[in-house]
């Protein structure tokens, strides 16, 4: 029996069980050998940890970080997008962005270390990157601060 159309949309370490019932023995089933899926192309950056515990002129408490992933939401780790410079900038909120607002991504992670914002109240970031699939600046959903 061949199958066809299956996918698999989460990269890493795979097997496929085949299952079916058999006149004599009953009930069977064999498992695949362990096989790879690797991650489609980069199309989109997403804030995986929102920046927080921000006071003006302090650094946020934590941080964020922006992921590198491909339209099934696995990160991209190899590649030369998985090694982007992402922005980050003020979206709404005025007053400015201190620290590093740039970072490189390493493995498809930029981790951001000492962002702050020099005035109270609301605030809105984006993060952008060019992904080499895209001849375009891709940006992402916003994070509140």
């Amino acid at each position: 029996m061949t199958f066809t159309n299956l996918r698999i949309d989460a990269a890493g370490a795979h097997t496929v069980t085949a299952s079916g019932t058999l006149a004599g023995p009953g009930a069977v089933s064999v498992n695949s050998s362990s096989f790879n899926v690797s991650a489609a192309p980069a199309n989109q950056l997403v804030f995986t940890t929102q920046p927080a515990g921000a006071t003006a002129g302090s650094t946020f408490g934590t941080q964020p970080v922006v992921t590198v992933q491909d339209a099934f939401g696995n990160t991209v780790t190899t590649g030369a997008d998985s090694t982007i410079d992402v922005t980050m900038a003020i979206q709404s909120g005025g007053g400015s962005l201190q620290g590093m607002a740039t970072k490189a991504a390493v493995a498809g992670v930029a981790t951001f270390t000492n962002l702050r914002i020099d005035t109270s109240g609301a605030h809105t970031l984006s993060a952008s990157g060019t992904l080499s699939g895209r001849a375009r600046s891709a940006s992402i959903r916003p994070a509140s601060t």
